[in-house]
């Protein structure tokens, strides 16, 4: 009856384990990620006189009407995306050139860059972030659609360096294959090992408890 209750209690464990809470092309939900670190731009336009701002989607409420509406719908993009491939056709061509698996693909970081003023020309930014680690690809927002940014270059530092002719919402892809996705899924681990663990001390006590009945 006590092994019965335990087994019970096993199973119990082994389903009441958290998933993962991501199912969609984010390596981890952006609401929470810090504005990458913007280590310097230079334009085309010598005269111009603007900013280049660069704002994370957990920032979002503080962009502009339009801007605001922009990465809103850049992001429900990626949300309803199944897999990173769906949003761009070409992304599987670049990780292959990469040697990079791409079912290990998925978006690292999503954030708007803007412009102050009209008239810069063309931009070429570098930003920092640890969360540019694994970098695959960039992919710019524009038009309602995206595109792969084909001169962004990550180096070893992780400053990702892009140049744009026009400033809107940018996702990072990146490969989970050495950074495995955040969230609840290490929860899943550690609850099946304990499971796993209990249920292996069950089957070894009533094992033991066979034998010695059978040598008594």
């Amino acid at each position: 009856m006590k092994k019965t209750l335990v087994f019970a209690l096993v199973i119990a464990m082994v389903f009441a384990a958290p998933v993962t809470a991501f199912a969609d092309a984010f390596h981890d939900s952006p609401s929470n990620n810090p504005a990458a670190e913007l280590v310097g731009y230079t334009v085309t336009n010598d005269d111009w006189n603007g900013e280049i701002i660069v704002t994370p989607y957990s920032e979002r409420n503080t962009l502009p009407q339009k801007e605001l509406e922009e990465i809103e719908e850049a992001y429900e993009e990626i949300k309803n995306a199944d897999s990173v491939l769906q949003l761009e056709s070409h992304l599987a061509e670049v990780a292959e050139k990469k040697k990079v698996d791409v079912s290990n693909l998925s978006v690292s970081d999503l954030f708007d860059v803007r412009a102050t003023a009209p008239g810069m020309g063309s931009a070429t930014i570098t930003l920092k972030s640890d969360r540019f680690d694994y970098f695959v690809a960039l992919l710019h927002f524009t038009n309602g659609k995206w595109e792969i940014v084909d001169d962004a270059k990550c180096n070893k530092d992780l400053e990702l360096t892009f140049t744009a002719d026009d400033l809107s919402p940018f996702a990072v892809v990146v490969s989970n294959k050495n950074s495995p996705p955040t969230g609840e899924s290490d929860d899943w681990t550690a609850t099946g090992l304990l499971a796993l663990a209990v249920l292996s001390g069950v089957v070894g006590v009533g094992f033991l408890a066979k034998s010695k009945r059978e040598a008594a």
